[in-house]
């Protein structure tokens, strides 16, 4: 089966990529209602991002995710953790693992569905935002609520 063109998207796909390489925040989140093409746009902008300059990862979040602790990132946090840390320790070493696998490049996270985010994942989220060199991306469902406690509450948020 082939995939559908990407077209009639320039401008938000051109807000997406100004939000990575601009200067005038730490994000974007694209609300909408379900089916609208939020989670298309994502990956499309990030895969528009090059490897060598930025250091992206994406991740889904999920209601089955949502009820384990970072399950919001199990896509990029390695399965085992340090044993004995505290839960600050836990979210500190996370962050750090993040800025050394970019290896100097910028941290872009992209997050579909942030409104399933459970709580440590929306912390790291928050921290990995104050980064001065990360800018959170991800898509959110119109009418949802999304962890204000995180860094999600400051991106810019566009309708589509």
């Amino acid at each position: 089966m082939s995939r559908w063109d990407f077209v009639g998207r320039a401008e938000e796909l051109n807000r997406l990529l100004s939000a990575v390489g601009g200067p005038e925040g730490r994000g974007l989140l694209f609300s909408g209602k379900a089916g609208v093409g939020k989670s298309r746009l994502l990956r499309e902008g990030v895969a528009n991002l090059p490897t060598d300059r930025y250091a992206v990862w994406s991740v889904s979040a999920s209601a089955t995710t949502a009820a384990l602790p970072f399950g919001g990132l199990v896509q990029v946090l390695p399965a085992e953790q340090p044993q004995g840390l505290s839960p600050a320790g836990i979210l500190r070493w996370a962050v750090d693992l993040l800025q050394e696998q970019a290896a100097g490049r910028p941290i872009v996270l992209a997050i579909d569905d942030v409104h399933l985010l459970d709580p440590p994942s929306a912390a790291l989220v928050h921290l990995i935002a104050r980064s001065e060199n990360a800018t959170v991306i991800g898509t959110l469902r119109d009418g949802e609520q999304i962890p204000c406690r995180s860094a999600l509450c400051g991106p810019t948020t566009w309708s589509i």
